[in-house]
């Protein structure tokens, strides 16, 4: 009986993962070719990549749910009425979902916010 109830639960789990792997092929024309928009680069300390950052003057935005974030929405009043709005060397840093970014990152950012949630 118990063996029953969890290959259902493993059926189930299969199915849910059959359903993703759907969503992804949809939607893997939707990031051809991104690549060539985004700079990927790897530090030894969030200290060393901070460092670089600022070096090459970018702005240093980072993901946070706390009080004082901000949305990160089109229309969103702090984010101007233009694109042109936005600084013109970016630096988004996003953490993981279940710890976020950390505390030394949130410090250096000279701005948080988080994206708009649903529900």
């Amino acid at each position: 009986r118990r063996q029953r109830r969890r290959a259902k639960r493993v059926q189930a789990a299969d199915g849910l993962w059959d359903a993703d792997a759907q969503l992804d092929q949809e939607h893997a024309a939707f990031g051809k070719n991104s690549a060539r928009f985004l700079s990927v680069r790897e530090f030894a300390t969030a200290e060393l990549c901070l460092a670089a950052l600022r070096a090459e003057g970018r702005t240093v935005w980072a993901t946070d749910l706390g009080q004082g974030a901000h949305v990160l929405a089109p229309g969103a009043a702090w984010l101007g009425a233009t694109p042109g709005s936005l600084p013109d060397k970016l630096a988004l840093v996003i953490g993981t979902e279940s710890t976020g970014v950390s505390a030394l990152m949130l410090a250096a950012a000279d701005r948080r916010g988080y994206p708009p949630q649903q529900g």
